[in-house]
């Protein structure tokens, strides 16, 4: 698909930025693609609870309002709620939302130095630094083989928490 054309055909608007992503399938990824009339997949809300979890993403994107944001899929990997995703979205345009976001990944026990000296400059948020922090924090989960304990629940004002219990490698 030819984006570059695409894109060009879009009216320039003052910060609003494009973004080519290409994805790749495998011939059962475009055979169930094509399967729709018998698909009976659906999105499910994992409820709170505690969960044996394995981290199936850590990204930095942009909100739909276009703020920065740090985010997190969990995949629960047993009981009833089994491949199911929990997802950590956290917008990051303040202090004490890094601070919330590098409490949660320290839990996971990488060996990545998540200091904000690796992220800030002069004082200022090098997003493409942060996006590289968290790349290798996920990266580092998965040399690692690390399952985690997650209790994921509710604070007294209605907000999601996630906090890690336990750390298990994979057998």
């Amino acid at each position: 698909y030819d984006f570059q054309r695409f894109q060009n055909t879009l009216p320039e608007q003052e910060g609003v930025r494009y973004m080519s992503v290409t994805v790749k399938f495998n011939d059962r990824d475009l055979e169930n693609l094509d399967n729709l009339e018998n698909d009976t997949t659906e999105y499910v809300e994992v409820p709170y609870g505690m969960y044996e979890v394995a981290v199936a993403g850590i990204t930095y994107k942009e909100s739909k309002a276009g703020n920065p944001m740090a985010t997190i899929r969990f995949k629960v990997l047993n009981g009833e709620y089994k491949g199911n995703s929990i997802f950590y979205n956290q917008i990051v345009d303040e202090v004490w939302k890094f601070k919330v976001v590098s409490r949660l990944l320290n839990s996971f026990k990488t060996e990545v130095d998540l200091s904000s000296k690796n992220y800030v400059v002069d004082g200022v948020v090098d997003f493409d630094k942060y996006k590289e922090m968290l790349e290798a924090v996920y990266d580092d989960i998965n040399s690692k083989g690390y399952e985690y304990a997650l209790d994921y629940s509710e604070n007294a004002k209605g907000w999601a928490t996630y906090n890690i219990i336990e750390v298990f490698e994979k057998e």
